[in-house]
């Protein structure tokens, strides 16, 4: 509130009135009187005093210089010589200049020389009757300080001893009002330390005293590398230097820029400093001559330090923050600020404050203490605590628990010693707090909370996220971890006891979610008493091992870690109630254990080796010393579980049993593959793995496992089946309505009476396993022919009919599988082929046997697994086949075998063996009955055949012969009979390859004929070398026939030559294999020496008499050689022959003659040329050459010359349409004949040449006699007409007018 200007001034006024009052009293007017008087006079005084030294001392000093000399030699106790002496005033205080100051030695040797010193004295010199200066300077001067190895101390040469310094220049600086130093230089030369020399220079002091009270500063520049500047003060109070017991003060120390370690060499520390850099500020309070506080602040880099001798160095990258520390009476007390640092190691310290505060125990009370901060890295000051000088004991506790985290707002105190605390009180929050586990302590980290506190109780929170607990004395896998934990608890100590409420405990981890609440009391004589209950709200089944404490056995534990596999659980409770000492409670009544839940989802692999049984659900039960799983629903390899039960009775007995029961009802399918996954599997040699089931069935199993003993476990188990199918293999009829029971233990397998159908007709099977491990399996049934030509669909049960009995054995001994078919095939009759014919009633045994082959080396027949096996196989007394298989796992390969029919069998060396000798072979009903081009199916090697009677083609062949063999990819063949002989190979590489040489060939006449060319076209042909001495073909005798072709280039090449003694035909063509355009291309040459032999040798005997012939052509048509496509057929051919006559035919001799004859003129027309004709026609000669393009063929200038006439033709010829549209002129008066030569195309071994040229020359002159002639129409019913006789006209093409 503003102050009131009036009242001010009336207070004011009343002040002066009052002072007034006061100064009018007699005796104050006395006193101010004389003081006026003595004033006066001091002053008066004084100014003639400074007149006397202004003009009367002052100008005069020089000659004052000797007194001035014995003063201060008797002040500083140091001899002393001025050089020279200036006086002046600095204000109204005389100053003093001197000039060369020397101290002196006693010898008088000067030891000290100060250039320049100003002095000002001071007015106070006149009160204490003794110089005193308000102002000392000394500039520049240059010291040298040396201590000797003694430690004596010399200043500028002189010893310097304690007494006199304190006495003498110690007490006289002090009386000084101001004494400065500059811009000094000193050197310290340390023999004692044995260090180098050291130069400080630009040292600058300021000493000021008031009385008591003394102020100094200190600037020092000392070496660069060592520091860069060195700052003392100092403010202290003290009587003189021998009273400094009573001085009081302050100082402080700035290092900057300094090289610690490289200073050690001139300083002593306390702590082993071999490196480090920085600046310091140091600030101290001293009291009789004792530290009592020291404020520090550092900022230092690559520090190492050793605290203890026995502490390992401190290696630091840096080090900052204030540290403060206090002395008093009662204890002491520290205290940091900012505190931060990091190793090189990477320990750091992020910025930090503690306070620490202890006093000491007093008469009328206890110790007590106090300590706060702000945050505390545990792990970073336990790294830190080993370089600290600390108990071995402590140092090792730490390093024990290792304690890491952090704790932060900290405030604690306490009252007592160390180990007998009588009250303590903290307070604080922590944050990812751990300790490791030691003995029975748990350990644990992460671990975030708040924590209230005294001797008498206390809460705690804990509000943390992914926490770690390690209980190695409660749990096998001792790390648990939690994704959250949050508590609420607090205790408190009633009786010397601890009682711990847990309020409510919430966790929640991978495995599990839920809470707990309850209270435990230490107990002195035992572990304790609990009350927990515990509610899950979720938790993995596959975690519950985990969980289960080591009081439980190993083997119990291993079993559910393998056992229980994922699924979640819910409703799960846990009650634990009672002393500890006495858990698991067995007999329920010292306390209660009790787990239990529900799960769902899970997987139950009850035993090793066995089925898991898949999504369950059930539930799990601990109840004191027993375990019980209860499964109400899953799978059990795709079969549906009815309960399944796992019991173990007594979990803290030594020989736990496992009790497992259960039933499960599904596909018989799911069973099969039950048992080949169970050991049983293995016991039985897996052989029900290839087995194919349809159907359903009931499992009803138990197991008892010994824990300790898995090998010893009891299995018992039926499996009930009705109206299934069961399929051993897909290429074998199935077993339909399969009814009966199965039951199995752990090494056996047993079945009586299963009934099922095979092919419609019942059959019986019995399964036993033996003592040994032999599985004998009996069936008997029986097959019909109806039945098995529907399910297998071949050919050759076409020729068979009715049904049979048959009886089956199979012996299973580890991977040895023997088994044995028989039949009578009584009731089934057979229209094959001998030896295969039989009636109904006639009996005929029919055996198939399995065996294995043992290896040489096998000691038993159970030491080592069959690696071949055999198969038998005998039909009557005339058909037997051997057969050895090697097995492996990736191909199964006929070794040897032989097939004997009418023989005795041998087995060869190696490969299959064919070998029969029968009356009747019929090729061509086995090819029907197979199939055409059908392969064996097994890899025939070797082939010994004789056969009275061989039919192939519709042919017939006597006496037949045949011994082969296979090598690699080459069949080599002797063949001998009636009508076949000599040797050829076949090699299937590519294409294949023919070769060989045949002395004969003879193809008799058969009952059928394949023409060439019939069926697909060929995409390639075989390489051909290939050498007939005599080929006869339906009673014609062609004689030599070579044959040579090679595929190259794509392309197949061929050459082909006949030679007889009437003639050669000589030709070379390829053939270009293409999917959409083949090309075949044929040149050839024909060369008749006797046209009437050669003829007569192909079956045309007296068509023409004499005569001599040539025919070459050059053909080529689109597809194969096997046979012309006469649509596309384009080429040329060339006729020339002579010196024949035509003999006179009958019809169907052949067309082509027909028309050269001209004998059936007469019979078309009625001129008179009968007998020029009728009778047979010579000729002298034949020639004339055609083209052929896309199946029509043109002449222009074929003539016929003979004695009776000339005959000129012209046209052309549709061969796909076998039609003609020709011109015939005849010139009867010539005398010329006609050549024989042309006949020569109707050899029939020339083939498609010889064919075509008899298309060719078809009868073209119907009924006319006359010069010039028309023939048209077709073939088969030509039209002849006459034209008149002049000169032939070129006639119109194909289809037009004539």
């Amino acid at each position: 509130m503003p102050a009131n200007p009036s009242i001010n001034r009336r207070a004011f006024t009343h002040a002066i009135a009052a002072l007034r009052a006061r100064l009018a009293r007699p005796r104050v007017r006395a006193g101010l009187r004389v003081l006026g008087w003595t004033l006066g006079v001091l002053y008066f005084a004084f100014a003639l005093l400074v007149l006397a030294l202004r003009y009367a001392i002052l100008p005069e000093i020089e000659n004052y210089r000797p007194d001035i000399e014995r003063v201060l030699t008797a002040k500083l106790g140091q001899q002393v010589a001025i050089r020279h002496i200036e006086a002046g005033w600095q204000g109204l205080r005389p100053s003093l200049t001197l000039s060369g100051l020397e101290l002196r030695d006693a010898a008088k040797r000067p030891v000290l020389v100060l250039e320049h010193v100003e002095a000002d004295l001071g007015w106070s010199s006149l009160l204490y009757l003794a110089p005193r200066l308000h102002r000392l300077e000394i500039v520049a001067p240059a010291v040298a300080v040396r201590r000797d190895a003694a430690g004596k101390l010399f200043v500028a040469g002189l010893a310097v001893e304690a007494s006199s310094a304190e006495d003498g220049i110690g007490d006289w600086l002090l009386a000084q009002r101001r004494v400065i130093i500059r811009d000094a230089t000193v050197t310290w030369h340390d023999e004692l330390r044995g260090a180098p020399l050291l130069q400080l220079s630009r040292l600058n002091f300021d000493l000021r005293s008031s009385g008591n009270r003394h102020r100094f500063g200190l600037t020092i520049d000392p070496p660069r590398p060592l520091a860069k500047r060195i700052d003392l003060r100092g403010d202290f109070k003290g009587k003189g230097i021998d009273l400094l017991d009573s001085w009081t003060g302050e100082a402080y120390v700035a290092l900057d820029q300094a090289d610690l370690a490289a200073l050690r060499t001139w300083v002593d520390y306390p702590v082993d400093l071999p490196r480090g850099s920085g600046s310091v500020r140091l600030w101290l309070d001293i009291a009789a001559k004792r530290l009592t506080s020291v404020t520090a602040d550092v900022k230092l880099a690559d520090l190492q330090l050793r605290a203890a001798k026995d502490a390992p160095l401190l290696d630091l990258q840096r080090f900052e923050g204030r540290l403060v520390g206090k002395r008093f009476a009662e204890g002491y007390e520290a205290e940091a600020k900012r505190l931060t640092l990091q190793t090189r190691d990477g320990v750091r310290l992020d910025p930090t404050d503690f306070r620490l505060r202890w006093e000491a125990p007093a008469a009328n009370r206890l110790a007590r203490g106090e300590f706060s901060a702000t945050g505390l890295d545990l792990a970073a000051l336990r790294d830190l605590a080993a370089h600290l000088p600390l108990d071995p004991k402590v140092r090792q506790k730490l390093a024990t628990w290792a304690p890491r985290g952090r704790v932060l707002d900290l405030a604690a105190s306490w009252t007592g010693e160390a180990g007998a605390l009588q009250s303590w009180k903290v307070k604080g929050r922590f944050e990812r707090l751990g300790l490791v586990a030691v003995g029975q302590s748990p350990g644990f980290s992460g671990v975030s909370g708040t924590v209230s506190g005294d001797e008498k109780g206390g809460s705690l929170e804990l509000a943390s996220r992914e926490v770690t607990v390690d209980m190695p004395s409660v749990f096998a896998e001792p790390r648990v971890k939690f994704d959250t934990l949050g508590a609420r608890t607090s205790w408190r100590v009633n009786a010397g006891q601890i009682v711990v409420d847990l309020t409510k405990v919430e966790f929640q981890n991978s495995d599990a979610a839920g809470e707990i609440s309850g209270s435990y009391r230490t107990r002195p004589d035992g572990p304790g008493e609990i009350d927990v209950s515990a509610e899950l709200k979720r938790a993995a089944g596959s975690a519950v091992s985990r969980y289960i404490p080591l009081a439980v056995g190993q083997n119990v534990r291993d079993w559910l870690n393998e056992a229980l596999v994922g699924g979640l659980a819910s409703e799960s409770t846990l009650r634990l109630k009672g002393d500890l000492a006495k858990f698991p409670f067995r007999d329920g009544k010292d306390g209660i254990f009790q787990v239990k839940g529900r799960f769902r989802g899970a997987v139950l692999r009850f035993a090793a080796g066995w089925p898991e049984i898949r999504g369950v659900d059930g539930e799990l039960l601990f109840d004191g010393v027993r375990m019980l799983i209860k499964a109400s629903k899953g799978t059990l390899l795709g079969g549906t579980i009815a309960s399944v039960t796992a019991e173990i009775p007594d979990l803290e007995s030594t020989a736990e049993v496992l009790n497992i029961a259960g039933k499960v009802s599904g596909p018989t399918a799911e069973f099969l593959k039950f048992i080949e996954a169970s050991p049983l599997g293995e016991r039985i040699d897996h052989y029900t793995a290839p087995l194919v089931a349809v159907g359903k069935g009931e499992l009803d199993l138990k197991l008892g496992m010994p824990l300790r003993q898995l090998d010893r476990t009891q299995v018992e188990g039926r499996y009930r089946f009705s109206g299934n199918r069961l399929m051993a293999d897909p290429s074998l009829p199935p077993l339909t309505e399969v009814n009966g029971e199965l039951r199995f233990t752990a090494d056996r397998l047993e079945a009586n009476k299963v009934r099922a159908i095979l092919l419609g007709a019942p059959l019986t099977v019995d399964v036993a396993t033996g003592g040994d491990g032999l599985v004998t399996i009996k069936a008997a049934g029986s097959a019909g022919v109806r039945e098995l030509r529907q399910h297998f669909g071949h050919p050759v049960f076409e020729y068979l009919s009715g049904s049979t009995p048959w009886t089956g054995t199979a012996l299973i001994r580890k991977r040895h599988v023997e088994v044995r078919l028989e039949s009578s095939l009584k009731g089934i009759a057979s229209s094959l082929p001998v030896p295969f014919n039989k009636s109904a009633t006639e009996a005929r045994n029919l055996v198939v046997e399995r065996k294995p082959v043992l290896a040489a080396a096998a000691a038993s027949p159970a030491a080592v697994p069959p690696a071949r096996e055999q198969w038998l196989l005998s039909l009557g007394d005339n058909v037997r086949a051997q057969v050895q298989r090697r097995l492996d796992a990736q191909d199964t390969a006929i070794e040897r075998g032989v097939v004997a029919i009418g023989l005795p069998p041998h087995l060869p060396e190696r490969g299959l063996l064919v070998a029969a000798e029968v009356e009747t072979l019929d090729v061509d009903f086995w090819r029907r009955v197979f199939g055409e081009g059908a392969r064996a199916a097994v890899p025939v090697s070797q082939v010994a055949l004789h056969a009275d009677k061989f039919l192939i083609l519709g042919r017939s062949f006597s006496n037949f012969n045949v011994q082969a063999s296979h090598d690699r990819d080459t069949w080599r063949a002797d063949v001998n009979g009636d009508l076949l002989a000599g040797h050829v190979e076949w090699s299937g590489e590519g294409a294949g390859r023919l070769a060989g040489r045949l002395s004969r060939v003879v193809i008799p006449d058969g009952t059928s004929q394949i023409m060439p060319g019939e069926g697909e076209e060929p995409t390639e042909l075989p390489a051909i070398n290939l050498v007939i001495d005599r080929f006869n073909a339906r009673g014609r005798d062609f004689g030599e026939i070579k044959l040579q072709a090679e595929n190259h280039e794509g392309q197949w090449h061929a050459r082909m030559d006949v030679k007889n003694e009437d003639g050669t035909l000589s030709g070379q063509g390829r053939w270009r294999p293409h999917f959409s355009s083949p090309l075949t291309q044929l040149e050839f040459k024909l060369n008749a020496k006797s046209v009437e032999k050669l003829l007569t040798r192909f079956g045309y005997p007296q068509a023409i008499k004499r005569g001599t012939a040539t025919l070459e052509g050059l053909l080529g048509w689109a597809g194969s050689p096997l046979a012309i496509d006469y649509p596309s057929l384009s080429g040329k051919l060339k006729l020339d022959a002579a010196n024949g006559q035509f003999s006179k035919l009958e019809p169907g001799v052949g067309r082509l003659l027909g028309v050269l004859s001209l004998q059936s003129l007469p019979r078309r027309i009625t001129l008179d040329f009968r007998d020029v004709f009728s009778e047979g026609f010579a000729f002298d000669s034949i020639a004339g050459e055609s083209t052929v393009t896309r199946g029509i063929l043109e002449t222009k200038d074929l003539q016929i010359v003979g004695p009776a006439a000339r005959v000129m033709l012209n046209g052309s010829v549709n061969l796909p349409n076998e039609t003609q549209n020709l011109r015939v002129r005849v010139n009867p008066a010539l005398g010329d004949t006609v050549a024989l030569g042309t006949v020569a195309l109707v050899n029939p071994t020339v083939g498609a040449v010889a064919w075509l040229a008899q298309k060719i020359f078809k009868d073209p002159l119907g009924q006319a006699f006359s010069f010039e002639y028309a023939v048209t129409g077709s073939w088969a019913d030509p039209k002849v007409e006459k034209i008149g006789a002049e000169k032939i006209a070129a006639p119109p093409k194909e289809g037009g007018k004539p």
